[in-house]
């Protein structure tokens, strides 16, 4: 997925610069975390972030001028410039005449992040400044269609949703055997493979799935964010196994970090 800073999200609520300096340290917080949902993709921002109204009286660059006059503040300065206010930059996909793309609420969000993060088939995620509860925002494109962006807005929740991977002992041995009934899978990559493959993998329900060369896995979440794997060979019939399939058949080699299955374009 692709992650974005939500311009959107900025609306001048703030009372003072130390609530509006916290907000933005928890959203290049949140930033340094979310680069590992997106496989070191860059973060992308619209070219007009920096002058979105943080304070009633005061834009964000106007804000970070600010603080570049105070010594105590002037590094956080330097880093709030580095990450509000240089490229890349979104692309708008609704400048034709009737086209439209709003909110939840009906709102327009023409020529903000939300405007090209509707567009991805595989989907997006924004950082937004303040906290909102939704996990997922409704985008509604007259293009693309109903959009589900995940909401990234709390630092600290960000660690749970970052997929890591646990080996599992089972899955430590020469070749497959049975135990106890159970068919025991021999994973055959080592443990940054592992990791790397599941980074890049599909979350259908509480598996990942994904293709490395010819052989196909799947990672089970055996507690809180972390997971296990071993190879599959399964009939495309399996539903979960044939969403994957149709998914990686237009993908390709995923290279775009954790994908969810509610984000997709062609889910349901």
């Amino acid at each position: 997925m692709e992650i974005f800073v939500n311009d959107h999200s900025f609306s001048a609520g703030l009372p003072d610069s130390p609530s509006a300096c916290a907000a933005l340290e928890e959203m290049t917080k949140i930033a340094a975390l979310a680069i590992e949902l997106s496989n070191g993709r860059p973060i992308k921002r619209t070219r007009k972030l920096k002058e979105a109204r943080i304070l009633s009286d005061k834009s964000l660059i106007e804000l970070i001028i600010e603080l570049t006059k105070e010594p105590k503040y002037q590094k956080l300065a330097a880093l709030f410039l580095d990450f509000f206010a240089k490229a890349p930059f979104v692309e708008s996909f609704h400048q034709e005449v009737g086209s439209s793309v709003v909110d939840s609420s009906g709102l327009c969000v023409k020529g903000t992040s939300l405007d090209e993060a509707s567009s991805l088939y595989f989907g997006a995620a924004v950082i937004s400044l303040t906290h909102i509860e939704e996990n997922f925002l409704k985008i509604n494109s007259s293009k693309f269609g109903v959009r589900s962006i995940l909401n990234l807005s709390c630092a600290k929740k960000m660690s749970a949703l970052i997929w890591r991977y646990e080996d599992n002992p089972k899955h430590r041995i020469s070749k497959d055997k049975m135990v106890n009934g159970e068919i025991h899978s021999a994973m055959q990559l080592d443990l940054q493979s592992c990791q790397r493959a599941l980074s890049n993998g599909l979350l259908i329900g509480s598996s990942v799935y994904n293709r490395v060369g010819d052989q196909w896995y799947k990672f089970h979440c055996h507690r809180d964010n972390f997971f296990h794997g071993f190879p599959i060979n399964v009939k495309t019939s399996y539903k979960d196994f044939a969403t994957a399939s149709r998914v990686f058949e237009r993908l390709g080699v995923n290279a775009q970090g954790q994908l969810l299955w509610e984000q997709i374009a062609d889910h349901g």
